[in-house]
């Protein structure tokens, strides 16, 4: 088993989710199969680079998975967690 460590956020937990799509799509150019993204942005509305990278790298074969539980938060709710949900 390899591990490919990506880092998109500072030191303090704050980063840009077109910066995530970079590096998803590193991932996928690098040979990553598998992603484990614990990562999320409250939002109602789709990030758009990170949708194009996540459907990009899963019509590649990728498999990209999503934390669901960081914040103990109902997904399905009114506001959405974006990606996971």
């Amino acid at each position: 088993c390899k591990i490919m460590p990506l880092r998109f956020m500072d030191a303090n937990g704050s980063g840009y989710m077109s910066n995530a799509a970079l590096a998803v799509q590193y991932a996928v150019q690098n040979g990553a199969r598998v992603s484990n993204n614990s990562y999320g942005y409250g939002t109602n509305t789709i990030i758009q680079s990170l949708y194009d990278a996540i459907q990009s790298a899963g019509n590649s074969g990728h498999i990209f998975v999503a934390a669901a539980g960081n914040l103990t938060r109902n997904l399905d709710g009114n506001k959405k967690y974006y990606p996971a949900a």
